[in-house]
């Protein structure tokens, strides 16, 4: 987390938790203390939507790196030409006027 954090223990939260979830709404994040560790953050539902969108990203992105990493190298791929069937034309037929 940033260093804009405030840190507040469970204790502390929990006496004055409706304060502090308007305080979010102004751009304040909170670090919940747990015998003075690290257990939750309060942050304003537009930062939880940020991190959400974040998480999504870098899932996709993994993906993305995984399914790559699967094909073979471009130099083992065949020539597509080689996998069409051959082209046949017809002879055309003229035009009715």
């Amino acid at each position: 987390m940033e260093a804009n954090v405030k840190s507040v223990s469970m204790a502390e939260a929990k006496a004055s938790l409706s304060e502090l979830a308007a305080r979010t709404r102004g751009g304040e994040r909170f670090r919940l203390l747990r015998r003075g560790k690290p257990a939750a953050a309060l942050v304003a539902v537009e930062d939880l939507g940020r991190l959400d969108r974040a998480e999504a990203v870098a899932g996709f992105v993994a993906a993305a790196r995984k399914f790559a990493a699967s094909l073979p190298p471009v130099e083992e791929l065949p020539d597509l030409a080689d996998l069409l069937p051959e082209r046949r034309t017809r002879p055309r037929q003229a035009r009715r006027r």
